[in-house]
């Protein structure tokens, strides 16, 4: 299968290795679908941290040149990664060059692109995809090495994304069902001296497995855990150590990983048989729930890529006519589109094609009257809980300084909510475990303190 992915390599030596595009047919990751247009979709099955996904995705687009390249994630998160990989802030294939800073991401470069709300969850998946990759591995890996490798081209593809915005329907679409993902959370909180990566499909963690299930289908398909050494900082030996690890330990995984062994769609179809057998209502209606949204994003996801390569037929046969008029024009390449799907999501993709809706009927935008009634229940709380304070105040001293202490309770609570949520990745693990990453001590003969 080409060259180890096991550790990161220069751009120069990535260059030189031998592409994985031959063997993806028999990789289980992959498959080609043919439209009506008669042009050719590709699909990839990646996996997220996966330096074999990386490379999969770079050589797929670097062999077929396609006309259409999909992202499968929001516009927003595919707008960020395409000006980062423009400007070299990237570790995908190897690549090099990129000095990820210390400190944590702010919001001033998001709020004008994505606005002032998907902004929080934008900077929170970019903060953690960070860590991710002084860890040793991005989790937005294969989809930058796919952009890397198209950006090149003298005529670059289209590239289009998820058909819904992160905010879409009250952020209902952020994470699918069935999609793989990769959390990161610390030993303690904001002070951490260890920080675990989990890498699989967030949703199997959390509910009951079906019977018959295997004994693994309800924990992480990757546990990695690394740990603040008690000299309190990384050696530049010691961070390149903990990287390798991490690629391997991913590698093992996703090389074994295929598009039937990681069907989540039918995952969850399972467990609400299982549930139902057993009598439990509530469990199924879940589990039903979640394989319906994720039907839906697949039936938009389907309809988003024929209507791609309608337009690229469309584009070849008006190219094709105008040949005929001048035989000068150049006929156009007709590479099709490559799609990189999540791994997880790509069974259930395959399954809805020959039913793909348009984006607005498969999952239809919330009325005024549903997006206002979000608000309803919190804006009821607040009133009430002011109007409270409000009367408490009026009994007299011992009420003033009842309602001044509740009400200063109430606004610490409230703060530290948002806070929690703007900076998950703060909160989860803090800042000292990824400045140890980013700036470790240099170890040499001139340096034994460092040792």
């Amino acid at each position: 299968m080409g060259s180890s992915p096991s550790r990161p390599v220069s751009s120069k030596s990535a260059s030189r290795r031998r592409s994985r595009y031959p063997n993806l047919t028999s990789s289980g990751r992959y498959l080609k679908l043919e439209t009506e247009s008669g042009v050719p979709i590709h699909i990839l099955g990646v996996y997220p941290c996966s330096p074999l996904s990386e490379e999969e995705a770079s050589d797929l687009v670097a062999a077929v040149k396609p006309n259409v390249l999909y992202i499968d994630a929001p516009p927003e998160l595919v707008d960020v990664m395409t000006v980062d990989v423009r400007e070299g802030r990237s570790t995908a294939c190897g690549a090099s060059g990129w000095k990820i800073p210390s400190s944590l991401p702010g919001f001033s470069n998001l709020v004008g692109a994505a606005g002032v709300f998907s902004s929080v969850p934008l900077r929170n998946i970019l903060s953690d995809n960070e860590m991710l990759a002084l860890l040793g591995a991005e989790s937005l890996g294969p989809y930058k090495a796919a952009l890397s490798s198209a950006l090149v081209f003298p005529v670059p593809p289209k590239v289009i994304s998820f058909p819904y915005a992160m905010s879409y329907r009250m952020w209902e679409t952020l994470l699918r069902p069935v999609d793989y993902a990769a959390w990161v959370g610390g030993n303690s909180s904001v002070g951490s001296t260890a920080v675990s990566v989990f890498l699989g499909n967030p949703h199997a963690w959390t509910v009951v497995s079906h019977e018959g299930a295997p004994p693994d289908a309800n924990v992480p398909e990757v546990v990695f855990t690394a740990e603040l050494p008690p000299t309190g900082y990384f050696t530049r030996t010691q961070v390149g150590s903990l990287q390798r690890e991490f690629r391997e330990a991913v590698l093992r995984v996703s090389e074994k990983a295929s598009i039937a062994s990681a069907d989540m769609d039918k995952d969850l179809v399972d467990r609400e048989e299982s549930a139902r057998e057993r009598g439990d209502v509530a469990s199924a209606e879940g589990f039903h729930q979640r394989a319906l949204q994720a039907q839906y994003c697949s039936q938009a996801v389907a309809f988003s890529l024929k209507e791609a390569a309608a337009e690229v037929a469309a584009a070849a046969a008006a190219a094709r006519g105008s040949k005929n008029d001048n035989d000068a024009a150049a006929p156009p390449t007709l590479g099709g589109v490559v799609a990189l799907v999540n791994l997880g999501g790509v069974g259930c993709l395959q399954r809805n094609w020959e039913f793909s809706r348009p984006p607005s009927e498969a999952l239809p935008p919330f009325s005024a009257f549903e997006q206002s009634g979000a608000a309803v229940i919190p804006g009821t709380i607040c009133l009430g809980l002011g109007y409270g304070l409000k009367r408490l105040y009026k009994w007299g001293k011992v009420g003033k300084y009842a309602s001044l202490t509740f009400g200063t309770l109430l606004s610490t609570g409230v703060l530290t909510t948002a806070y929690t949520a703007v900076h998950a990745d703060w909160t989860r693990y803090g800042t000292g475990f990824r400045a140890a990453l980013a700036a470790p001590r240099t170890v040499s003969s001139l340096a034994r303190m460092n040792k």
